[in-house]
Order: structure tokens, then sequence, then C-alpha cells
């Protein structure tokens, strides 16, 4: 007898293989139990004949998110009130430091500094209520009495919270009293290598705009420093 016909044999005995070609060819089944006939599928012990299986309850799977569903903006921390920033610290305009009139936990000392600086962003940060606010915007808010949208440093210093070195600002003027990236390659504000010469790139309403490219770094960070002027005034800072 042929080997084909051993097979064959052993699919209509056993009820492993379903007969096809690829089955007979490699001598085990390559199709699942669905492909064969109800007559040849295995019998399960303990169950009368004709009852669907049941399976059992599994846990459902959640949705994969959508590629482009909106994400609402995180919500703005509610500023304190007026009373109740004055009630808690007090602040000296002269030097920028907030000092705590009352203890608010066990771990605050009436008369000590307020607050702590982000290793991160350089800012002075004060927890008021168990929430966390900027020095800057708290400082601004105890002189004026109205909390301020955006504010610039004029010496660049984060953590200088003295009222005179304060100043409101639009986004686009803020940015342009910042230091140079550590990641220039130019050494040179507003200027980037451009094939065998030098960009000079300025931003104004959130858009790039092209100065020009020059032979030498220093040529088109003299002109990136004219338009900064033309654009920012007082607030730009060429390096």
């Amino acid at each position: 007898m042929s080997a084909h016909k051993v097979l064959e044999n052993r699919s209509n005995e056993y009820g492993w293989t379903c007969g096809c070609h690829g089955c007979r060819r490699k001598g085990y089944h390559t199709h699942t139990n669905s492909y064969l006939h109800k007559s040849q599928l295995p019998k399960q012990p303990g169950r009368p004949p004709g009852r669907p299986r049941v399976l059992k309850d599994r846990i459902p799977l959640t949705p994969p998110p959508k590629l482009n569903s909106f994400v609402p903006p995180p919500k703005r921390m509610p500023p304190p009130t007026l009373a109740r920033l004055k009630e808690l610290l007090d602040y000296d305009p002269q030097t920028g430091i907030f000092t705590w009139k009352m203890a608010e936990s066990k771990r605050i000392k009436v008369g000590c500094r307020a607050g702590c600086k982000d290793s991160y962003s350089g800012y002075w940060v004060i927890y008021i209520d168990r929430k966390r606010y900027y020095g800057h915007r708290l400082a601004w808010f105890w002189v004026h009495g109205q909390w301020p949208t955006v504010l610039d440093h004029k010496n660049r210093d984060p953590s200088d919270n003295r009222i005179s070195n304060l100043r409101k600002a639009s986004p686009g003027q803020s940015r342009a009293n910042t230091k140079i990236h550590k990641n220039n390659s130019s050494k040179f504000k507003g200027v980037r290598q451009s094939g065998r010469g030098w960009a000079a790139i300025i931003r104004c309403n959130g858009k790039k705009i092209y100065l020009g490219t020059f032979a030498t770094p220093e040529e088109a960070h003299s002109i990136y420093c004219k338009a900064g002027q033309r654009l920012y005034g007082n607030f730009f800072c060429p390096r």
C-alpha cells in the first residue's frame, strides 16, 4: 500500500487530517478542526452529543485609541484669592522673597522662606492649599491685584522675582528674551548652517522668517539682531 493511501486511511480513522494534498504531502495536519466534517471531530468526554460548547467568560479588551481623537488641553490652576495669599504669605518687593506668615502644615515654619526652585525650569515654585503656583505670578498678583497671563524676567533669571524685574509681555516678546540654545552649532543666536553658508532666521507671530544666507555667522547674526530690534524692541536680547 502506498504512503498516500496510508495517510488517507489514518485521516478517516483518527480524523486529525483533512485529506488534502498538503496534509498528505507533509504527513501531519495543517488545518484546524474547523475544516473537518462534524463526524470527524473528536468527541469530548462528559458532554452529551449535540450540546454546543460554552466558552468561559473572558474579560473584554479595551478598544484601541483613535489616532485622530481630540484630547482637551489641561485646565489651568485657578489663582488663589488675594486675601488668602496675604493671609498666608508676606512679600518683599525689593528682594522678591516670600515668607510664611502662618503655618499651613507641620513642615512649615513661620518666618521661613516659602517655596523652592524647580530644577528643570529654574522658576521659583510655591504650594498654597496643595496647589502649585509660580512665584513671579504670585508676586505680580500681590502688588497689582491682577492675575497675569504672560510675564517676562528682564535679567532672564527665572528665580529673580523682584517686582522691578517683572514685566508684562506677549509670548513672542518673552521668547525673544531667552538665551541661546545649548545645541546651537553656530554659537550665535538666530543663526544656523545652510550648505556652505550661514542662514539667519527669526520668529514672529509663531512663524519663521528667513532673512538670508551669508558667508560668515557674524554677518548673519548682525542681520538677525537688526530684525529682532525692529520687531521686539527692548524685549529683544541678542545673546
